[in-house]
């Protein structure tokens, strides 16, 4: 866990692999206890280089204020700040993790028969009419045949000298043809099908029925966000034709409600906090819909006459924004002309020049320092920085002034299930449990007549774990499943 503090974009973090990128020592990939020995010195020697590393890495100004922040938290300052949120946050959110791993989560499995049935029907369907529109048979799969069909069959045009089959390249021929819709219909099916239903479907009964115990990774990005395998709870899907239907098999025990609490618009609090931009610091203390500011703001219109479309896409800028788009990648996300994306790009960092100037400060940084830090301290090294090939340098830059964002909103989600899991070991034990962490949203399985109670308690702790320039807020709800959190 400390190795991947400090440095968090690295595959793998098993001894072998740390062993041999810090002290150069190759361990056998399979231990056993004869390498007892071995082990324990190249521990030891791992921890100094680890140790010596802390000591070498250059930290910002806000990284150092919320070191000082979680040293006063934990009252640690016989600790560095990176042991402090290694013993006090990292290793202590593993046990948070072990707990909700063996709670798990339990199905309606006659749900998931439906749904299994609903999908594979579906496909049928979807493929049969592709066929009809084509006139013959072919793998839907294959990227291959189905490039053949569309731009050699039905001489659609090649978006530059690939025949790419990608999403975003279909998106941009719907137009053209019918099958193109039905496509990617298929797709959409056949992913939920596979990435969601059937791995559920293999799960096996145990004593109070069907329970998914998946496995969280700690060390699964590096922006120190969570990943889950086994399968991967991390990606339920939260919008979409069968999102509903596919968080409605997830339900609590017998006794219990599902409750969910969820940061709103976390990513761009960070962002105002980290900018400190007056106008986004403004409108999220006025408690203002930042898209429909967004909106009127660069299309110069009161924020009465913003229409639903014209939200969604200061929405589309917000997002575009926060993840480097360039005018045509803005472009291409909102359905408009690259010109004028480029003057709603121009527009938004006139009036947010705090998040222009944040943009500039990341970018230097990361040139001058090779990596990019979350608020507290987790570090992530981008080998693209140094790239002499343009396309890749861009990209890394893009990455390096993300990372703090989305590492931020990591870091706040650690810290409020450390001590939201502290609470329901003191108060609530067997009667409360922690289940699920979804991105910005946490899940838990609640007695039904401490529902209220436990939900006022948790908005509280996840609201005030760290005082940022601007509110943090929160959204709780409740039901018999996970489809009815709102």
């Amino acid at each position: 866990m400390l190795s991947h503090l400090l440095s968090s974009g690295k595959k793998s973090y098993d001894l072998p692999s740390i062993a041999f990128e810090f002290v150069a020592k190759a361990l056998p990939d399979k231990l056993d206890k004869g390498d007892a020995n071995k082990i324990g010195k190249a521990f030891i020697e791992i921890v100094d280089a680890l140790k010596a590393q802390m000591k070498n890495t250059e930290n910002s100004e806000y990284v150092e204020k919320w070191f000082e922040f979680l040293v006063d938290r934990f009252k640690s300052r016989g600790l560095t700040p990176y042991e402090v949120v290694s013993n006090f946050l990292d290793i202590p959110l593993a046990r948070v993790l072990s707990r909700m791993e063996k709670r798990g989560v339990t199905l309606r499995r006659d749900r998931l028969i439906e749904i299994d049935k609903l999908l594979s029907k579906e496909t049928v369907i979807v493929t049969e009419r592709i066929y009809e529109e084509i006139g013959h048979e072919f793998n839907v799969n294959s990227p291959k045949q189905l490039a053949d069909v569309l731009f050699t069959e039905l001489s659609l045009p090649v978006s530059g000298r690939k025949r790419s089959t990608r999403e975003e390249i279909l998106n941009e021929l719907k137009s053209l043809h019918p099958v193109i819709e039905l496509v990617l219909r298929y797709r959409e099916v056949t992913k939920i099908h596979s990435t969601y239903v059937k791995p559920l479907m293999a799960i096996e009964s145990e004593g109070e029925g069907f329970v998914v115990h998946t496995d969280f990774k700690m060390t699964g990005s590096s922006s120190g966000r969570f990943s889950s395998i086994n399968p991967n709870m991390q990606n339920i899907p939260a919008r979409g034709e069968f999102a509903s239907k596919i968080r409605s098999v997830f339900v609590p025990r017998k006794g219990f409600k599902i409750v969910g609490a969820d940061y709103s618009q976390i990513e761009f609090r960070v962002m105002a906090d980290i900018s400190l931009d007056s106008a986004l610091v403004e409108d999220f203390i006025k408690g203002k819909d930042i898209h429909m500011s967004t909106a009127a703001r660069v299309m110069g219109k009161p924020e009465g006459e913003i229409t639903k479309d014209e939200r969604n896409l200061g929405k589309t800028i917000n997002f575009a924004i926060l993840f480097g788009q360039t005018k045509y990648g803005l472009s291409r996300l909102a359905g408009i002309s690259g010109e004028l994306a480029q003057q709603y790009i121009e527009e938004y960092f006139k009036t947010y020049s705090g998040v222009g100037n944040y943009i500039n400060r990341a970018k230097e940084i990361a040139l001058k320092y090779g990596y990019a830090q979350s608020m507290f301290g987790r570090t992530r090294h981008i080998a693209g920085l140094s790239s002499r090939n343009r396309n890749m340098l861009n990209a890394a830059i893009r990455e390096a002034v993300n990372m703090p964002i989305q590492g931020g909103e990591a870091d706040i989600m650690r810290l409020a299930m450390v001590e939201i899991d502290e609470m329901i070991q003191k108060k609530y034990r067997d009667r409360a449990y922690m289940l699920l962490q979804i991105h910005d949203e946490l899940i838990f399985e609640v007695k039904e007549e401490l529902v209220e109670e436990f939900s006022e308690k948790v908005k509280d702790i996840m609201k005030n774990v760290v005082k940022l320039n601007v509110p943090l807020e929160v959204n709780v709800s409740s039901g018999s499943n996970m489809s009815e959190l709102k």
